[in-house]
């Protein structure tokens, strides 16, 4: 656990860590392989993308779960904060991190 929190402090994770807000896409689900892309939102309001990659299990004891595989950096911004952008016909569900079990569908 030790070399995990390593690579998430002072790395291109970091903003996986301690960020503000969160939008989930859709995932693409192809056989037993999920890709969905996560938007991270600072608390200075900067977005990053990553594109998590997930694999459902298909052994015990973690049977038709679904593990990440991967996450991979896509995009990160710098400059001004994040315009709020239209999301009512995106799919994409955000979540604040203070009120996570509130949903809020770009409206």
């Amino acid at each position: 656990m030790d070399k995990f929190t390593e690579l998430l402090q002072g790395s291109i994770y970091a903003p996986l860590v301690g960020h503000q807000e969160r939008l989930v896409g859709r995932p693409t689900i192809v056989a037993n392989e999920a890709t969905l892309l996560v938007t991270v939102i600072n608390e200075s309001g900067l977005p990053s993308v990553f594109r998590f990659i997930l694999r459902r299990q298909d052994s015990d004891p973690f049977e038709h779960c679904w593990m990440t595989t991967a996450v991979i950096p896509s995009m990160q911004f710098g400059g001004g904060p994040l315009d709020q952008p239209d999301l009512s016909a995106s799919g994409i569900r955000t979540v604040d991190k203070n009120r996570p079990n509130e949903r809020h569908d770009g409206e």
